[in-house]
C-alpha cells in the first residue's frame, strides 16, 4: 500500500463496533484480521478456564474500504 491509502470502515460498521465493545465491558479486546485487502474487525470476550467458560466472539465486521479509490466523503 502506497502511504497515502488507508483502509476504513463505513458509520454503520463503526456503530455496530461501539455496541458491541460496550456490550462486551472493560476485558474485552479488538482482533483486527487482513486478508489481501479485506480487514475484519472481531470483539472477544475473555474467557475463564477456571469455571470452563469459553471465549465470547461477537459478529465479525468485514465492510472494509480501501483508499483510494473508494474514500470517505
Amino acid at each position: 500500500m502506497s502511504a497515502n491509502r488507508f483502509t476504513w470502515f463505513p458509520a454503520e460498521t463503526t456503530q455496530k463496533l461501539t455496541a458491541q465493545l460496550t456490550a462486551a465491558g472493560p476485558d474485552a479486546r479488538l482482533e483486527v484480521r487482513q486478508q489481501g485487502t479485506a480487514m475484519t474487525l472481531q470483539v472477544v470476550m475473555p474467557g475463564d478456564a477456571t469455571v470452563g467458560r469459553a471465549p465470547v466472539r461477537f459478529e465479525p465486521l468485514n465492510d472494509s474500504r480501501i483508499c483510494p479509490p473508494i474514500c470517505p466523503g
